[in-house]
């Protein structure tokens, strides 16, 4: 996209009321042009989830939730609840290669018990998200966020 300065100038001889309303166009197209060309299409190994939280979990007491994603092609993928990555020892990883299509998958999985929300002392919703990284030659590490899980107490008051 582009536009002549000559233009631009013509309107600048006009009253200062135009001249204003000129001057907020032209930012806007400017504004536009720049996002449109800094949104360029994602590195081709860049991480993609193919299986990502739920978007809501219930804890019931006793028994926590298990948080799944899976991704391809990855390295490593962590797991963030609350602000806090979750250590990876509490992780269990797989690679998974599909027997048809040979393409090869990283799952992590992460339990989320009751003991665990209720150490938060916020609050906010207690949020979790994968975060998958993969490391490219000559390039900065790639990353891709899954989205975003909210985990609650299903009764905080019942014996269940």
């Amino acid at each position: 996209m582009s536009f002549s300065v000559e233009c631009i100038a013509c309107f600048y001889r006009k009253s200062e009321s135009e001249y204003r309303i000129v001057i907020v166009v032209v930012g806007l197209l400017l504004s536009i042009i720049l996002t449109s060309s800094s949104q360029q299409a994602p590195h081709p190994e860049t991480p993609v989830f193919v299986v990502e939280p739920d978007e809501v979990y219930y804890v019931v007491k006793g028994r926590p939730v298990t948080l799944r994603c899976r991704a391809t092609p990855a390295i490593q993928i962590s797991v963030k609840c609350a602000g806090q990555w979750i250590s990876p020892t509490q992780q269990v990883n797989e690679n998974i290669e599909d027997p048809t299509t040979g393409v090869r998958y990283l799952q992590t999985s992460v339990e989320i018990s009751k003991e665990q929300l209720e150490e938060q002392f916020s609050e906010e919703d207690y949020q979790c998200e994968c975060n998958a990284w993969n490391n490219v030659p000559n390039f900065k590490p790639l990353m891709t966020r899954s989205r975003k899980a909210t985990v609650h107490v299903a009764c905080e008051y019942c014996d269940i």
